[in-house]
């Protein structure tokens, strides 16, 4: 996961790995960034390792992204108390998912299948 950090210009950030049993049947992982601060927990779900190590640094790096999208996220968030609620629940749901293919596509450019750009993860098994 250090690799993969310093590889994505992630070095200063701080990320506690979890193992997440209650994760979405169609998710290997998910991060959930601390604004401001350059601290996240990202969780993995229990059969992480049995993943192909391709698809174990493709969910990675579509997790590590999040980290970048993370202030774009909270400006997002504070548009509630500037738009009206109505409006902010009719927005948010698009943003959120304008976000998720913004870091869907950089994951497929970056680590896709047969991409050399970013190393083969090393996670250690026991996390957290």
């Amino acid at each position: 996961l250090e690799q993969l950090k310093r590889e994505m210009w992630l070095g200063p950030w701080r990320i506690d790995v979890a193992w997440d049993g209650d994760l979405a049947q169609d998710a290997y992982a998910t991060i959930i960034p601390t604004f401001g601060q350059r601290h996240a927990e990202l969780r993995v779900c229990h059969d992480f390792f049995d993943l192909p190590a391709w698809k174990q640094r493709r969910s990675l790096a579509h997790e590590l992204l999040h980290c970048y999208a993370a202030d774009v996220q909270e400006l997002g968030k504070s548009l509630h108390t500037n738009i009206g609620h109505q409006a902010y629940e009719a927005w948010i749901p698009r943003f959120r998912l304008a976000v998720e293919h913004m870091v869907d596509g950089l994951t497929t450019l970056i680590a896709c299948e047969d991409s050399t750009f970013l190393p083969m993860p090393n996670l250690p098994r026991e996390a957290g």
